[in-house]
């Protein structure tokens, strides 16, 4: 039986700052109920599947097979490990972020099965340091409006990486669509993101121009 959502576009005071909302949706995101996280996850994964395996050969340049940057999921963050496994096992390219202190994300090759360390925010990464330059990035999502503005964990990881990156790469939101905002507040620094996936369907930025 497939989990049921409460899907409702979340209203908040436009003067809440992000640290407030963070906090916010971080709370209703672990108090969501396993089972709509196990459906939820396993809709975002075939959703994701579909777009890569017919985005994978327009993405990146020509006669390259491209580098997909993925995550790792924390903090009850959409799950996508299956789907890594499954990318790898096809022969397709992925690589994992190494965070550090005021840098933009950098990106070590991944395959399955081999070793891992942490980073220095200990988060999992290839041992080998094998760097590559990813021509689409998987982000995941505290929050999101429509038109692909991002809430993060305010560490400005993705910021630094979206601005460094985002011109040569396509930038795909992972998110939960019962965390999508009406309101965020933008910031001079802020990019969209081009997609946004949830388990309720894909949202563009450029779908909207502005918000009304």
């Amino acid at each position: 039986m497939m989990a049921e959502y409460t899907n409702s576009v979340l209203s908040i005071d436009a003067a809440m700052d992000k640290a407030t909302l963070r906090r916010q949706l971080l709370q209703q995101r672990a108090a969501f109920s396993a089972a709509s996280v196990v459906a939820r996850d396993l809709h975002i994964q075939s959703a994701l599947d579909a777009w890569y395996q017919a985005a994978a050969s327009t993405i990146g340049l020509p006669q390259e097979k491209p580098w997909l940057g993925v995550y790792w999921p924390l903090k009850h963050e959409v799950d996508l490990h299956p789907l890594y496994q499954r990318w790898w096992a096809q022969g397709h390219l992925l690589a994992l972020p190494e965070a550090e202190t005021g840098k933009p994300l950098r990106f070590r090759a991944w395959a399955a099965g081999q070793p891992m360390v942490a980073d220095a925010y200990g988060l999992p990464i290839p041992a080998a340091a094998h760097y590559v330059q990813p021509a689409a990035l998987l982000i995941p999502c505290v929050g999101f409006t429509k038109i692909g503005y991002r809430l993060g964990y305010g560490g400005g990881f993705y910021d630094r990486t979206l601005a460094a990156y985002a011109a040569r790469c396509t930038t795909v939101g992972v998110a939960d669509s019962r965390c999508e905002l009406a309101h965020l507040p933008v910031e001079q620094h802020d990019l969209p993101l081009q997609l946004i996936c949830t388990q309720d369907g894909w949202h563009k930025s450029d779908d909207i121009a502005k918000l009304d």
